[in-house]
């Protein structure tokens, strides 16, 4: 079992330092809950509180001819899939026994509770950006829920409807780097995008998602007049469109890069079943000090309308 022995931090318990460096809570970027649908820890009042569920439904068709003197069609919903979200439990404990809790000089031990903190809301961050990391995929697991209704990755060519089988793609057959011809085609399967009875349903991409090492091209293609990279003074076309950019530190992959509509019209989900709680107390035997933290957490997405993403090229 780790824990902290006067014999593994021989410079705390020695006088000379000047100052022990930590990092602190402030320096974890807060970014996943500024894009992802947020479920409260009780979803709903039929729902148990160790997985809910979502259902898709395709509405009713569209009206057809009616010839005089003869009765109207009737329609019905069509039933399709569920998805489960399970939330996981992640955590964290440290361990200090009396000796170096009585003979350390700087205070770093008493500031492990703090650390814990830290720790807590990077992990946080790590599986709230899960669904995009692993939007290319369906493997899941430990809390995360990779593919939604149609048993596919959240970004496929495959999509159909339940109504047929038309497909509605929110991934470039062959996957392009982020730029003003990528965007434009992304944004043209938002107003081309379908509901489940085959009907126009556009959305809007409005937030461009990507790393820190794609910021320099994002800026240059959302906060310029005149189309960058051109000497022919055109005008940016996808200046009209109004694009945020907004970079995750999370992405481990450095040339994807997403499109993402408001939160209202994608179902990009994050279910924070219980916040990171922290607890101490001391071993009677040894007398140690031991403290942990735990969250539950679970993520994923139900349906891929309002989401693009690219891998890049």
């Amino acid at each position: 079992m780790a824990r902290a022995l006067t014999t593994g931090f021989p410079q705390l318990i020695t006088p000379g330092l000047r100052q022990v460096w930590f990092s602190t809570l402030n320096e974890i970027p807060k970014e996943f809950r500024q894009y992802m649908n947020m479920v409260p820890p009780k979803p709903g009042p039929g729902t148990p509180l160790h997985y809910f569920e979502d259902l898709n439904v395709a509405s009713l068709g569209t009206f057809g001819e009616k010839p005089e003197g003869q009765s109207i069609q009737y329609d019905i919903p069509r039933e399709g899939t569920k998805v489960r979200l399970t939330p996981y439990t992640f955590g964290l404990g440290f361990r200090i026994t009396e000796e170096m809790q009585e003979d350390e000089l700087y205070g770093v031990m008493k500031r492990m509770s703090r650390e814990l903190a830290i720790s807590a809301a990077h992990q946080m961050e790590v599986q709230g950006a899960r669904p995009l990391n692993n939007g290319f995929g369906t493997a899941g697991g430990t809390g995360h829920t990779a593919a939604g209704f149609d048993g596919l990755a959240l970004f496929s060519t495959a999509h159909t409807i339940i109504r047929g089988t038309t497909l509605r793609p929110n991934r470039f057959t062959t996957d392009l780097d982020l730029s003003i011809t990528a965007l434009e085609q992304a944004q043209d399967l938002f107003e081309t995008w379908i509901n489940h009875s085959g009907m126009p349903t556009p959305k809007r991409g409005s937030l461009i998602l990507a790393g820190p090492t794609l910021k320099w091209i994002a800026r240059e293609l959302t906060e310029s007049e005149l189309k960058p990279y051109t000497e022919s003074n055109e005008i940016n076309p996808i200046m009209p469109e109004n694009f945020q950019y907004m970079m995750n530190h999370y992405f481990t992959d450095p040339d994807a890069w997403y499109l993402l509509a408001p939160k209202s019209q994608h179902s990009l989900t994050a279910w924070i079943r219980r916040a990171p709680r922290f607890e101490a107390g001391d071993d009677f035997d040894t007398g140690d000090t031991k403290a942990k933290g735990t969250f539950r957490m679970a993520t994923g997405h139900f349906e891929p309308d309002g989401t693009f993403g690219s891998q890049g090229a």
